[in-house]
């Protein structure tokens, strides 16, 4: 037959390949060539195409691979071919490999590796106990030439991924034997003989296993006697292959380096030391190959990113000797001078390294070279575990080499530096005389870290374009930046308790600098100003309170330097006084122990916070702006002033009576905004709640000084008292009475009567807003601020304040949620349907972003006409108060019995928040339809299936040309992504959060429980949100079928992250509707199907989530329900028997094996691998997880995962008043003026 069927193959290929072919013509020869795949004689014919001697072209030859490929993949184990035949088509296999190893000219890449797979997947399912030699064979093959050489580098490694990075389902069930004998070609036999003859240690039950694994183990041994093992065998070629030139050996040394890398995570550590490994990947970190160069830095990184047990004996013996002891670190600092010194034009002795690193951009090669060395560098501290008490012999050089990682321009290379220091400075040893010489470098250091910001601001300089080539956009430079900032100050404040004194004197040089400059840079001063925050802010007070000399004579620095600070003009920069003030407010812990600093402190505050520029003089009653400089200083020294009071409140509480007719005298004048009079309230509602005063008193004081808002507050009462005053002080029903005349105003002004009309309505909601803002300020600041001796009482909030401001709160959030009526909406003009829209800030907010500097929603629109201008005000403070009124009942929420004993909460709550509850079925059909016709028109929707989603990558992938403009903003494209990724994603969390059932706290309960047992010996399932749940499953409203549509929707489109949350949905109902017939056909039916097959239903097409590589990552939970729907239903009905049925090629005598399969296995593992097996044979599909486990492989993890772990620094973000508003008053403080 093959004879035969040759020619008819070659038409075919050379059809399918043809450029002046036909579609038809392709089609036929395809489906033809489909054909061929599925003959018994497949794998004879591809051994006949494929052999070296055939001289077809390479399409050929690969096309013949690839019928060998199926057969094994999914033929193998069924009664199709005989044992003799199996032993057949290995014999072939390896004809195949001895000929590619031995022709000339060398094999091509492609059907090298190719080959590689088909061998791999022959020994995942016969290898060792029924293809015994194969190891001998293998080395013979290796030996026999360079080609060979490479072939067999490629099989182990791929062979190895498979079994020990990859959770293959094939190399999962054999994982034992796999590992095993992985393990006995890998060592050496006398090592191996040597780890056999030590006694087994651990408990019983873990015993009994050892010995099974052991036992094989011996087995393996003994059949090969004189194995050297491939490891040292690999050793000993990069001896050999480092001595030959660079083109000759190159690719083979990079080939023999990957192998190891792979191998390195999980050979013995004595294979190391035996082989001397190390040592030998040490040195080609220094090769003249810069591919030899990275892999061997990779196979640093792997050794030293192994979790190796603090107690182990070898760790010594095989990391710590050969790296401190025997010259390996003087080797790895060398190849780091080197990899700059080489690209120096004026040689070695024209820069130091530091200058080098500044001035010299490295090659993209030499660059990804730097990073993994980098971060092996970093990753030997895990070898000083805690347990460690005794300093390396060269550490001290060790700390130089991170110290120029440190000083390094590159992001994510001076990241790792400061995440080894944040670590080491943890340490109980290390911390404190090892690393005491190299705290001033280490400061310094960490200090110029500060000023990142800066250097890559400059697009010329080396950080700029190092962040270019790492980060896709300028959102994403930022953010690291930022990370890197925080991650400096965190080690600071690591630093400050071990000697205090003298980060004090490093940080008092700093400011020195500063106040001697004859014109301060505001950069730097940012630097030095966040820097002293977070030195004053870990200064233990036993270090400065009491009578010792040291004590003393830190207290007399601190005061010192807090009257020099005072003292200082800021050369008359606003800039530069924002961050001195912002230095000065740091010593607000310490100002007590000289009370006559602290009146000079609050007059320079005050001062300030009515600070004006000449040109600006009474600029509230003469309605000019005033500069975004003066108005960052104003905000600043208010908002500092909150700062000072929370730190020192019974030092100022006797200075009320002078300090509140102060702020009084102020507002009365009209000499401050309205945002900075809330921030000086906001200054005494701190004083009064903090200070140690009969609450009695302090309620008094709070009532008076809020009274004035209060009556405010009060005052728009009737607005909320019905909808249609909510709708009439808002402005919207003046605009829609008159939308008209507004739009064809256009851009000319409108009549006098209803310009003035809008223009009040205008000002009402700022000074609602407003309002409303300063309450939920004030109570904020309420709950935080409290005495130190009463930190475990309720904030001192008095009850009269929560009953006076909550029922009109909630009276206003029910007439925002009425606006999303269908009924309200429908009686408003058809432009007004963007009330229901994402506003700039929300979109932003989606996007994990704010918005920056004083834009506000009605500065921030570009509308032309004043209908759009007016609409887009209205919906800007719309978004302003739902955040506002939000907030308010989540600080209400934390107060305690005061809020929660408020007569008739409960009702008060039902009525406000859930009145959008009937409503919810025509919100979940809207958004199916919407989200299903974005997703139709995505370019993602037809996008090629490369099994890699964009999420998945650290973020879509974006023109690294946008970040060199100035605006420094992302594409329309990119940010049109991630809304549409955004809001699905929240959609689907929408529901989930409906269907969250109560947390079990044993996670591995499910897996040990039997499947199979009666349905009541099961945990009963409840849900947190039981009765919402019984509502949308009941029969009464259309919400069931609204779930079911939005699981088909989440489980189609190319996002990996809904269509999980679709899959996780569908297993939480899975228990609670098997147990009701009724249900039988959803479950059985309907979730199977989505499954197996998520369909677009508006697209009119289907995607088989296990067909498709973009959703690769969610093999693993779409077994699991097709497992959990099976094993819950299928005793009970006879739906997913013959849902089952019904996929394409499955038969009864498959299904009927499947089932027995199934039944027979007990454990959730084995259960999931049965399905894995059944889907791949029946589909042709191998169901794995390869894509998902292998991010988990440090050298597949992103560079840029460094930043992701960064914790945000809430420690002083009181002091910046754009934080202390954030989310609400960042984007509107202009509304307000």
């Amino acid at each position: 037959m093959t004879a035969e069927a040759v020619p008819p193959v070659l038409q075919a290929l050379s059809t399918l390949y043809s450029p002046s072919a036909s579609s038809a013509e392709r089609k036929q020869a395809d489906k033809y060539l489909d054909q061929v795949r599925d003959l018994p004689d497949a794998p004879i014919l591809g051994c006949q195409l494929a052999h070296a001697g055939s001289q077809h072209p390479t399409f050929v030859r690969h096309f013949g691979l690839g019928l060998i490929e199926s057969t094994i993949k999914y033929k193998w184990q069924t009664p199709a071919y005989t044992d003799a035949e199996r032993l057949a088509i290995r014999a072939s296999v390896l004809q195949l490999c001895d000929s590619s190893a031995s022709r000339d000219p060398p094999e091509e890449p492609m059907v090298l590796e190719k080959l590689s797979k088909i061998f791999v997947e022959l020994a995942k399912r016969t290898w060792p106990l029924d293809w015994t030699d194969m190891d001998v064979c293998l080395r013979l093959l290796y030996g026999q030439s360079l080609a060979g050489r490479k072939l067999v580098l490629l099989i182990y490694k791929s062979l190895a991924e498979d079994v020990f990075l990859f959770e293959d389902a094939v190399a999962v069930s054999r994982k034992k034997e796999l590992s095993t004998a992985l393990v006995s070609v890998t060592v050496s036999t006398p090592l191996l003989n040597e780890i056999l003859s030590r006694p087994v240690v651990e408990s019983e039950t873990q015993a009994m296993s050892a010995r099974s694994d052991l036992k094989l183990l011996l087995q393996l041994v003994r059949a090969n006697p004189e194995n050297e093992g491939w490891i040292q065998r690999w050793s000993a070629d990069l001896v050999a292959l480092a001595s030959q030139p660079v083109q000759s050996a190159e690719l083979l040394l990079v080939a023999t380096l990957d192998c190891i890398a792979i191998c390195l995570g999980w050979i013995p550590l004595a294979s190391i030391k035996e082989s001397a490994v190390l040592e030998r990947v040490v040195e080609l970190c220094g090769a003249p190959s810069v591919a030899a160069r990275l892999s061997a830095a990779e196979c640093l990184l792997v050794l030293f990113t192994r979790n190796i047990p603090p107690t182990d004996p070898e760790r010594t013996t095989v990391l710590w000797e050969p790296i401190f002891e025997t010259g390996a670190l003087e080797q790895l600092a060398s190849a780091w001078f080197a990899l700059h010194s080489r690209l120096s034009p004026g040689g070695t002795a024209s820069l130091d390294l530091e200058s080098l690193q500044q001035q010299i951009m490295l090659p993209e090669r030499e660059y990804a070279f730097a990073k993994r060395f980098a971060h092996a560098s970093r990753c030997l501290a895990p070898i000083l575990k805690r347990v460690c008490t005794t300093t390396p012999p060269r550490f001290d050089f060790y700390i130089q080499v991170v110290l120029s990682l440190l000083n390094h321009p590159s992001l994510i290379i001076s990241s790792h530096a400061v995440s080894f220091f944040f670590e080491a400075f943890k340490h109980d040893y290390f911390k404190d005389a090892p690393m005491r010489p190299f705290l001033a470098r280490i400061l310094d250091g960490l200090f110029a870290k500060l000023l990142i910001k800066q250097q890559l601001a400059q697009k010329q300089s080396c950080a700029s374009q190092y962040a270019v080539s790492d980060f896709d956009s300028a959102t994403e430079i930022d953010l690291a930046s930022s990370s890197l900032m925080q991650r400096a100050l965190e080690v600071v404040r690591l630093i400050v308790p071990l000697q205090p004194m003298l980060v004090f004197r490093w940080m008092e040089k700093k400011c020195g600098q500063v106040l001697a400059a004859p014109e301060s840079v505001p950069g730097e001063c940012h630097a030095v100003a966040i820097s002293a925050d977070a030195v004053l802010a870990s200064i233990p007070p036993e270090a400065v309170r009491g009578q010792e000399p040291s004590q003393r004579e830190l207290a007399t620095a601190l005061m010192g330097l807090l009257v020099s600070l005072i003292e200082f003009d800021g050369n008359r920069n606003p800039a530069v006084v924002v961050d001195q003030l912002q230095m000065i407010v740091a010593f607000s812990s310490y100002m007590d122990l000289y009370p006559d600093i602290l009146f000079k402190c609050l007059e320079k505050f005050f001062s300030f916070a009515v600070f004006t520029l000449p040109s600006e003089q009474d600029f509230i009653k003469t309605g000019i702006s005033i500069s975004d400089q003066t108005r960052n200083l104003r905000r600043k020294a208010a908002s500092s002033l909150g700062r000072i009071g929370t730190a020192m409140p019974n030092l100022l509480f006797p200075l009320l009576g002078q300090i509140m007719p102060v702020i009084e005298r102020l507002v009365t004048t009209q000499q401050i905004l309205r945002i900075e009079q809330t921030l000086l309230v906001e200054f005494l509602v701190a004083i009064i709640c903090g200070a140690d005063a009969p609450p009695a008193e302090k309620h008094a004081l709070l009532e008076a000084v809020l009274a004035s808002e209060l009556r405010q507050f009060k005052s728009f009462e009737p607005f909320t008292a019905s909808f249609d005053a909510f709708l009439e002080a808002s402005g919207i029903l003046s605009l829609a009475r008159h939308d008209a005349v507004v739009k064809a105003a256009g851009k000319q002004e409108l009549p006098a009567d209803l310009a003035q009309r809008l223009s009040s309505a205008s000002e009402r909601r700022a000074a609602w807003s407003a309002n409303f803002n300063a309450i939920w300020v004030y109570l904020r600041r309420a709950k935080h601020s409290r005495s130190a001796a009463a930190s475990a009482a309720p904030p001192s909030v008095p009850p009269e304040i929560i009953s006076f401001v909550l029922p009109q709160l909630l009276a206003t959030v029910k007439c925002m949620h009425s606006l999303w009526t269908p009924q309200v909406l429908a009686q408003l003009p058809k432009d007004f349907e963007s009330i229901m829209r994402l506003t700039r800030s929300e979109r932003l907010a989606l996007l994990g972003g704010q918005l920056l500097g004083n834009d506000g929603e009605e500065a921030a629109s570009s509308a032309e006409n004043a209908f759009d201008r007016q609409l887009d005000s209205i919906c800007g403070w719309l978004t302003r108060m739902r955040e506002i009124c939000y907030q308010t009942i989540s600080v209400f929420s934390s107060l305690g019995s005061e809020f929660y004993n408020i007569p008739d909460l409960a009702a008060h709550l039902i009525s406000t928040l859930l009145i959008l509850l009937p409503i919810l079925p025509t919100f979940c059909q809207n958004a199916i339809h919407r989200l299903s016709a974005l997703w139709r028109t995505h370019p993602a929707a037809s996008a090629p299936q490369d099994g890699t989603a964009a999420e998945d990558r650290g973020g879509v992938d974006g023109d690294h040309d946008n970040d060199n403009d100035d605006n420094e903003d992302v594409s329309d494209e990119i940010i049109a992504d991630k809304l549409l990724r955004g809001l699905t994603r929240a959609y689907a969390e929408l529901w989930g959060a409906i269907l969250t059932p109560f947390a079990d706290k044993n996670p591995k309960r499910r897996g040990k429980a039997d499947a199979d047992a009666p349905a009541e010996a099961e945990p009963k399932l409840t849900f947190q949100h039981q009765d919402l749940v019984a509502f949308v499953f009941s029969n009464e409203v259309p919400l069931a079928q609204c779930f079911f549509a939005t699981v088909s929707l989440l489980m189609s489109v190319r996002d990996t992250v809904s269509c999980k949350r679709g899959i996780t949905m569908c297993q939480t109902l899975v228990p609670l509707l098997a147990k009701n017939p009724a249900f039988h056909g959803i479950v059985g039916r309907d979730f199977l199907v989505l499954a197996l097959e998520a369909t677009k239903s508006d697209a009119g097409r289907g995607e088989q989530i296990l067909h498709e590589g973009y959703q690769k990552s969610n093999h693993n939970e779409a077994v699991a329900l097709i497992t959990d729907i099976y094993v819950q239903v299928r005793g009970a009905s006879q739906i997913p028997f013959d849902t089952m049925a019904s996929i394409p090629g499955m038969t009864a005598d498959a299904l009927t094996a499947f089932e027995t399969q199934l039944a027979a296995k007990t454990t959730i593992k084995e259960r999931h691998l049965v399905v894995r097996n059944m889907l791949q044979a029946v589909t042709g599909v191998e169901v794995s997880e390869r894509f998902k486990k292998t991010t988990a492989f440090v050298l597949n993890m992103s560079e840029k995962r460094i930043f992701l772990d960064a914790r945000r620094d809430l420690h002083h973000a009181d002091i910046v008043d754009k934080e202390t508003i954030a989310p609400v008053l960042s984007s509107f403080f202009d509304a307000h003026e």
